[in-house]
């Protein structure tokens, strides 16, 4: 689909389908009547949600922060792409959500997981109960219930990572990865490198496969 010509705060080229996503989904995140506040990873500012959105008494107990198109480089390969999200709860009493809501530390989130966006569509989502996996089913426009309590498996012969940032890693991590790649059969050696550049599909894999 191309680019816009503009870039985003992280000074990466927006992809069309980048801006459509964001657009889409902060309006239906807008109309669910749950939300206060929404922080993108293409908007600079944070979006505090406009009370005719929230009820009579505009006390919309949640906050989202999201990238819309994870992944989006690899569009025109035809990779695997999605969504990742986070959801707190506001801290302010009512009313739109305030930059304090948006800025609170990791400990505090109550939800998180991720979409993906391929031969068929993957919700994988948490509220700290356990890690569940849902697939869409279009014939009745809901996720079902696939994967239940999904746990990473404590041996693996893959890794996944960017071998092009080499020259910035640390001296820890480059013997570590150096140490998956020697040829030591007793110890499970060498691992096999699995890497598309795409974080939701590269960590979905690792969830599942391990690694």
């Amino acid at each position: 689909m191309g680019v816009t010509g503009s870039e985003n705060v992280h000074g990466e080229q927006v992809k069309k389908l980048d801006e459509y996503a964001h657009d889409t989904l902060v309006r239906a995140m807008e109309l669910s009547g749950h939300l206060c506040a929404i922080a993108s990873e293409e908007s600079e500012d944070f979006i505090p949600v406009k009370e005719k959105f929230m009820g009579e008494k505009a006390m919309s107990k949640y906050i989202i922060h999201f990238d819309p198109l994870d992944g989006s480089s690899n569009i025109d390969a035809n990779i695997s792409i999605g969504t990742i999200f986070s959801i707190y709860k506001r801290m302010s009493e009512c009313g739109p959500g305030t930059l304090e809501d948006c800025l609170q530390t990791g400990t505090k989130q109550v939800a998180a997981g991720y979409v993906i966006y391929g031969s068929s569509t993957i919700m994988v989502y948490t509220t700290g109960k356990g890690v569940h996996g849902f697939t869409l089913d279009p014939t009745v426009g809901e996720f079902l219930l696939f994967y239940e309590n999904i746990q990473i498996p404590k041996r693996s012969k893959t890794y996944s990572i960017n071998e092009g940032n080499y020259s910035k890693w640390s001296d820890g991590l480059k013997k570590y990865i150096n140490d998956l790649k020697s040829n030591d059969k007793e110890r499970g050696r060498p691992y096999s490198a699995r890497y598309v550049g795409s974080l939701v599909a590269d960590f979905h894999r690792n969830l599942l496969y391990g690694g």
